[in-house]
């Protein structure tokens, strides 16, 4: 996920290889994945802005949308949120809809969702799921393939809406 500009936060490439990292090293085992619940923590690692409010300068939204051998899963309610803090890329319910609201300009990678969700993310493995001869993972904008390591998942983001799909698919 995209969006370009200056801001007051880590580099962009720190931000990167944050979530790279994070997301190879995150929680395993089969769907659905619960909310964990130290998600702000977990943003804060991934390099996401963590505030006692919304970011105003930037607001947008995503829409995820998760499919493990063509059956959806949830994308759980409440990640990158607390009674008392909000990450700059957060849920609000189970919809999918990922929201950016952040202080100023910047990047948002799919890797950082999952960061703050603890579920693994790389080009072979979703959780704990693994990609082999016959199932693959695959990651999507709107209908275009994206071919790429899925942590590093880049979409420009236009308002009002951009959908991201990431599953793993039976060939």
């Amino acid at each position: 996920m995209v969006a370009s500009g200056s801001s007051n936060k880590p580099s962009q490439t720190a931000n990167l290889t944050k979530a790279i990292r994070l997301a190879a090293s995150a929680g395993t085992g089969s769907p659905p994945w619960p909310r964990p619940t130290d998600t702000i923590t977990r943003a804060q690692q991934a390099g996401l802005f963590v505030g006692s409010s919304e970011g105003t300068a930037v607001h947008f939204h995503a829409h995820l949308d998760l499919l493990i051998n063509g059956q959806s899963q949830p994308v759980p309610a409440g990640l990158g949120l607390t009674s008392t803090k909000d990450s700059e890329l957060h849920t609000h319910d189970a919809s999918g809809v990922i929201h950016i609201e952040a202080p100023g300009q910047g990047q948002w990678f799919l890797g950082q969702v999952f960061d703050e969700w603890n579920v693994r993310l790389t080009s072979t493995d979703i959780g704990g799921l693994a990609a082999n001869a016959k199932d693959n993972l695959r990651a999507y904008v709107g209908s275009l393939y994206l071919p790429c390591d899925c942590g590093e998942v880049r979409a420009v983001f236009v308002p009002p809406v951009t959908t991201l799909v990431a599953g793993r698919r039976d060939v």
